[in-house]
């Protein structure tokens, strides 16, 4: 599929299905720098041209880990959206993120400031979090990321388990009323969507590279919404597998797990 096709179905599912935006990453993700400045021409409306066109969807990266200055400096460069912190388990590491990324962009020439998150992804985050909201750092913080998949694992239970559901519940409901922004994934399937959505105070739900706006639009049918992004995703990985064919069986494994997911109602 050529990149303004894809953009083109950007925007039609910012639309039509709640999708906010797009997300990259050299975490999980595993991307390099080709890949990732292919995720930023589709977020633009001029996908095959400068880096100069008017945004599809913001753009979002998760870097490395909370100091990862070199993936930091990068997304600085291609006018990342957003930048998202992953493993980020203590104040400490909080606070370097911050001002790791701050040093950074005050040097970039790219006068564009993205916003700074990072993911709360373990029991020792999670005990922590009242110590985030009491760090000065959380002042440049928008948002909190809640990865439910290495949540519930560092707990040894399921992502669907009931104590999961719970705290990341109560984890929202203290985000919420610190006037932060959140987003939660991890496990997204049509058979928990609709009571994620219902349940779960969330200011957006994401896969592994789509963000989802939870909004009124999404909670009147979220299985709908879900499926038709999740496709939208299966088609991304063939046109990455087509572009850097050294990463085609990547690609291609990703495409049969999201395709099996799909006929089973198990997304991710």
């Amino acid at each position: 599929m050529k990149l303004k096709d894809l953009s083109k179905r950007l925007a039609n599912l910012k639309d039509e299905a709640s999708l906010y935006g797009l997300k990259g990453g050299t975490e999980v993700e595993d991307m390099d720098d080709a890949e990732l400045l292919l995720f930023r021409q589709i977020s633009l409306q001029n996908p095959e041209g400068h880096l100069d066109g008017p945004i599809v969807v913001p753009l979002v990266i998760k870097i490395g880990g909370p100091e990862a200055r070199r993936d930091i400096r990068f997304c600085t460069s291609i006018g990342a959206d957003g930048i998202l912190a992953p493993m980020v388990e203590s104040t400490y590491a909080l606070k370097n993120f911050v001002e790791a990324a701050q040093t950074i962009v005050a040097e970039s020439q790219n006068t564009k400031k993205p916003l700074l998150s990072f993911n709360l992804e373990t029991r020792t985050a999670y005990a922590n979090l009242d110590n985030f909201f009491d760090c000065s750092s959380m002042v440049s913080i928008t948002q909190i990321t809640i990865g439910r998949g290495d949540f519930s694992q560092s707990m040894h239970l399921s992502v669907d388990d009931e104590e999961v559901q719970l705290l990341t519940r109560s984890i929202l409901q203290k985000i919420q009323r610190n006037g932060k922004e959140s987003s939660v994934g991890g496990g997204l399937s049509l058979n928990n969507i609709r009571k994620m959505a219902d349940s779960l105070p969330a200011t957006r739900f994401n896969t592994r590279h789509m963000i989802i706006k939870n909004d009124s639009s999404f909670r009147a049918d979220p299985q709908a919404k879900l499926l038709r992004i999740l496709e939208l995703e299966i088609d991304l990985y063939g046109t990455l597998a087509e572009a850097f064919p050294s990463r085609e069986l990547y690609y291609q494994k990703r495409t049969i797990i999201l395709k099996e997911r799909i006929k089973q109602g198990d997304f991710i």
